[in-house]
């Protein structure tokens, strides 16, 4: 079974990560098969972005394959190793200078190396299930994958500290220190996805498709508004760009000023016969009355 699953859809190249047995964790086979599909994309004019992401919800990337590295270091093959960080190293610069938008769905465990092929992308997603962590120096190895370069970038001490105690970040801490762009929660949008009659809004909106184009939204309102403004004309107001409001006449022509509206000529004149309420009447003998109309 491929380490790698890669596919194109509608101008999006898919990198999934597969090996569920090994929490994704990265051997050389994995980083060459994920340095040629982006070979091969790069210069493809039917790819506009990359997606990589994980084939399992139980991890994104775990880091290294530190097993096959012990192996390697117990049979005395040194060039195997060496191999292995060489290209992992060269992935990394890759994705960091990549033509195109890279995109990291983290969804899971990301540490070590698993940051390495997320964190010099250009959007990283964490979700609430993201877990970030350097936790080399818990096995007495110092961060790699280039975190030299983006862990000081972090603001203050927060690099020095994750680097040196390898601690853990939730999705929504990456986020805040800088390691994610932007926190996506899976089990909220999976609950709207589950609610009843969810299958049942989509058929409704295939069955009126053809009929929204012969609909003008908003075009029943017409009369009502020439209604509404002949009755009460606006009086100062500013007429967008082009010198119209969109519904004709001449208050496109008025000058600015503070918008007011005015009831009719004849509400007008009777509004100064009109009894005021008993609370708002001024006290007997204050020489107070019904004040004038306009």
């Amino acid at each position: 079974m491929a380490t790698v699953e890669t596919s194109v859809r509608d101008g999006v190249a898919h990198l999934v990560l597969n090996r569920a047995s090994a929490l994704n964790a990265l051997d050389t086979d994995t980083v060459l098969a994920m340095r040629a599909a982006l070979d091969q994309w790069r210069d493809d004019p039917g790819v506009r972005a990359v997606v990589v992401r994980s084939g399992t919800p139980r991890a994104f990337c775990a880091g290294g394959d530190i097993r096959a590295i012990r192996e390697a270091a117990l049979r005395g093959d040194s060039a195997a190793t060496t191999r292995f960080f060489r290209e992992e190293y060269a992935l990394n610069q890759e994705i960091a200078e990549y033509p195109k938008p890279y995109l990291a769905l983290i969804d899971g465990v990301a540490m070590g190396g698993g940051l390495g092929i997320s964190v010099h992308g250009a959007v990283r997603v964490a979700t609430e299930r993201s877990v970030f962590a350097m936790p080399e120096t818990l096995i007495g190895f110092y961060p790699d994958i280039g975190a030299s370069f983006f862990l000081p970038r972090l603001g203050g001490a927060l690099g020095r500290y994750l680097g040196l105690t390898g601690a853990r970040l939730s999705g929504a801490d990456a986020v805040t220190a800088g390691l994610a762009t932007q926190l996506r929660v899976l089990r909220r949008s999976a609950r709207v996805h589950r609610r009843p009659g969810h299958g049942r809004t989509r058929r409704r909106a295939r069955q009126i498709r053809p009929y929204r184009a012969t609909v003008r939204p908003g075009r029943h309102r017409r009369p009502h508004r020439r209604r509404v403004r002949a009755r009460h004309p606006v009086r100062g107001a500013r007429p967008p760009p082009g010198g119209r409001f969109g519904m004709g006449g001449d208050d496109a022509r008025l000058p600015r000023g503070r918008v007011t509206a005015e009831p009719p000529a004849d509400r007008r004149a009777a509004a100064p016969g009109r009894a005021r309420h008993p609370r708002r009447m001024p006290p007997a003998g204050s020489g107070g009355g019904v004040p004038a109309g306009p």
